[in-house]
Parts: structure tokens; sequence; C-alpha cells
């Protein structure tokens, strides 16, 4: 039923030129991936290669230039 390797994120922006800030973490708090986006107006989306990691829990945040924070739990099997 799909590939649990990949995290795809959605969100949808109202204006152009948003900094965004994608982190994803262990369980623990880690960070595991950390990488700014300059994402435009609309529905924004990204997948993440998890492949490398463990199955288990993972946590995907996203931060926006003006304080959303979006987090997605995923689990990689």
């Amino acid at each position: 039923s799909g590939d649990d390797s990949l995290a795809r994120c959605r969100i949808w922006l109202k204006a152009d030129g948003h900094q965004l800030q994608l982190s994803v973490h262990s369980p623990s708090g880690i960070i595991l991936l950390d990488k700014k986006i300059l994402a435009n107006r609309g529905n924004w989306q990204e997948a993440i290669d998890l492949s490398r990691y463990q199955p288990g829990v993972y946590f995907v945040k996203i931060i926006s230039d003006q304080g959303e924070v979006w987090t997605e739990k995923v689990v990689r099997q």
C-alpha cells in the first residue's frame, strides 16, 4: 500500500515567496534533516526520502517565515 520510505508534506500557502524551514526529527528529538526552502503561493509539496533511516516513528516539522508551524507524524515500517 504505498512506499513508506517517502514522507510527503503538503501545505497551502496564501502568498508568494515564503521561506520554509523543514526538518525531520527522531522520536528522541535528534534532527536528521534540516533544510530551508523557498516556496511560492498555492499548494506546496515536498517528498522526503526516509529510506536511509531505521523503521520507526519520525516527525516532520515545517516552520514558515511568519511563525506558522506544521508537524506531521510519519511511521517508517
